[in-house]
């Protein structure tokens, strides 16, 4: 009986440590908040890198090239984060950003909006993560 209680006592620090471990995306980096700047474009329905349309009013983004690297997270979620007023939305990868900084996104109009974005300053600071 000490043995199986002994047993069953290593098994749950086991299972302890191997979920307080970090996670570690498939880039090797550890899945955390990134801090960048979100941007804004219109898709107008076109198709986004990952294949599929995006409408304006969609809550999508456009991951860097840095970070897209090849679509590997096309079709995830995001959390996003306007840091300046603490807005947080989910959105969905479905494109690639050429032009964005490596930890830099960029959103539909719907979603930059949502976040409480304006066209007139067409830019705010984001923290962000993989769901």
């Amino acid at each position: 009986m000490a043995r199986l209680a002994f047993t069953a006592a290593a098994l749950a620090g086991f299972v302890v440590a191997a979920f307080a471990s970090p996670v570690v995306n498939n880039l090797g980096m550890k899945k955390r908040d990134y801090s960048g700047q979100a941007t804004f474009y219109y898709p107008d329905g076109g198709d986004g890198a990952c294949g599929s349309s995006i409408q304006n009013s969609q809550y999508a983004l456009a991951l860097s090239s840095d970070i897209y690297n090849g679509g590997q997270y096309c079709y995830d979620y995001v959390t996003i984060t306007n840091t300046d007023t603490g807005t947080t939305q989910t959105a969905q990868v479905l494109d690639e950003c050429p032009g964005c900084g490596e930890y830099d996104i960029d959103l539909t109009i719907g979603l930059f909006e949502a976040l409480g974005g304006t066209v007139d300053e067409g830019v705010f600071p984001v923290e962000w993560s993989f769901n």
